[in-house]
């Protein structure tokens, strides 16, 4: 009896394709928030607390399921649409259980990034697992391709297209009262938020179509050329010192002291904390919390925010790919520099060997030039490789030079494959937290402190002006909170600036 009433039901709907669209289209919402906030009840809440916002991200996928209407394999392109937005939502529910930027457009282009490291953070099992979902699916699609029955009447274009259109007009017209009336945001200063807020449908179509940095109102040749002569006045530097300037950009590195439920038998980091006592330091905001190492190291480069650039975006992913941008390393090249950029993994990975040269750098050096590397128990290479490599570069060229070195040694995944019955440190912390997965990271920490005093050992041995910055990329990926920290924001991380010319913070 229940079983006709469901077949009667859907008898109904497709009498109705409008509204069977509709009601699909608000199913799939709800799956895509549980799955994204990783709660039910969270879903629930959203639904109830934010109803506009909800209907809202329910009115785009309905727009993208109409299109069915245009076609005799309505059913079937309406199964294909299904599968593709629950495998962007299972994507994003993945990728939250790593790090704290859910899934957008940029992330499709990383995925061969992330099949080289998938067995980082997937056990063989959870492989095969995961492999054979996927064959599954990609045969569940074949079949509903083969089996899915035709729309028997005739299509009525004219009314689809209606339709379509009329539904394109909602969303457009919605989009352009919510940012009016400041009810919706287009730019995401902190993309974790906006998805919470927004809904993930609205954020992720949001991140195919925004990208790059708009052009100002401001902008014009008479503006431009008021900020060419105010560049061009002297201001002294063509007399200021050429040291050797040296970056190391920190994997997950930050100061695990100020982690306020922990205690350590001893001070876990003596010579980071030694440094920040005796030379110039301070916070760095960054813009991403357990991943976004490129975009850490775009700002550093270059100055630019990842506020001015489009959801989720990365600029080694997109801009740079056609276009040349004013760096540290074209500056420092004005000035008679040599630019070098190290990096103790695959040269491929973010695709800095397409990148970096439109940075500005001269010299690439990547783990494949690299001999003698040895590796965490994560399968990362240590960092101690890097000192060797740094003084090789300036030992290289006659005239100053700049050396950008970009660590991975504190990679996750955090494991008890990291401390490989080596001594670990002495800490009490509560028990709701992953005891095994922050001893690991506290031994890479400890690794990465002493990779810091051997090469502050090693750089007082060059007879050379030298200043050395070195700063954490991002917060590890442990699910830090901000209330877990001393200073109270996990998109924080610690720079120190050693030099041997007894040059004083100002």
């Amino acid at each position: 009896m229940k079983f006709d009433k469901i077949k009667s039901l859907f008898h109904k709907l497709q009498q109705k394709p409008v509204i069977a669209c509709a009601v699909l289209a608000i199913l799939l919402t709800f799956i895509l928030e549980i799955l994204g906030r990783r709660s039910l009840l969270e879903a629930i809440q959203y639904f109830v607390g934010s109803p506009m916002m909800f209907f809202y991200n329910a009115l785009i996928i309905m727009l993208t399921l109409s299109l069915a209407l245009l076609f005799k394999r309505r059913y079937f392109i309406l199964s294909l649409i299904s599968i593709i937005w629950l495998g962007f939502g299972i994507a994003n529910f993945v990728l939250l259980g790593f790090r704290t930027t859910p899934f957008s457009a940029i992330d499709l282009t990383l995925v061969p990034y992330a099949l080289s490291i998938i067995d980082v953070y997937l056990s063989k099992a959870e492989i095969i697992t995961l492999t054979v979902i996927l064959v599954l699916v990609l045969i569940g699609i074949i079949i509903i391709a083969i089996r899915a029955p035709k729309h028997k009447e005739k299509i009525h274009y004219l009314r689809s297209i209606i339709v379509v259109a009329t539904l394109s007009a909602l969303v457009v017209l919605f989009s352009v009262i919510g940012s009016q009336t400041q009810i919706l945001e287009s730019r995401f200063g902190n993309l974790a938020a906006a998805y919470e807020n927004y809904g993930f449908a609205y954020c992720l179509s949001n991140s195919f179509i925004d990208t790059g940095i708009k052009k100002p109102q401001t902008y014009s040749e008479e503006t431009m050329n008021g900020i060419i002569n105010d560049l061009n006045q002297d201001d002294g530097a063509e007399d200021a010192a050429t040291p050797n300037i040296i970056f190391i950009q920190l994997e997950s590195f930050f100061d695990i002291n100020y982690l306020k439920n922990v205690q350590f038998s001893e001070n876990p980091l003596p010579n980071f904390t030694k440094l920040k006592e005796e030379y110039p330091s301070g916070f760095l905001n960054v813009p991403s919390v357990g991943a976004g190492t490129a975009n850490t190291e775009f700002e550093v480069i270059t100055g630019m925010s990842l506020d001015y650039f489009g959801a989720g975006e990365y600029p080694y992913k997109t801009i740079l790919l056609e276009e040349t941008c004013e760096s540290l390393p074209y500056n420092l090249k004005e000035r008679g520099y040599n630019a070098f950029a190290i990096h103790n993994n695959r040269a491929s990975f973010y695709g800095r060997n397409e990148v970096f040269c439109s940075l500005g750098f001269d010299t690439f050096i990547s783990k494949e030039y690299m001999q003698d590397l040895e590796y965490t128990g994560a399968s990362w290479a240590k960092d101690e490789c890097l000192i060797d490599e740094i003084l090789k570069s300036l030992n290289s060229t006659e005239n100053q030079d700049f050396v950008y070195t970009i660590t991975v040694e504190g990679h996750g995944k955090y494991s008890s494959k990291v401390l490989d019955g080596t001594e670990t440190l002495e800490f009490t912390m509560p028990d709701n937290y992953d005891q095994e997965a922050y001893a690991a990271f506290f031994k890479l920490q400890q690794d990465v402190d002493q990779f810091i005093g051997d090469l502050i050992d090693a750089l007082e041995q060059v007879d050379e002006e030298t200043v050395l910055v070195m700063y954490g990329d991002h917060l590890p990926s442990l699910e830090i909170q901000a209330s877990d920290l001393e200073n109270g924001n996990v998109y924080q991380t610690e720079y120190v600036i050693w030099n041997n010319m007894d040059l004083k913070a100002e």
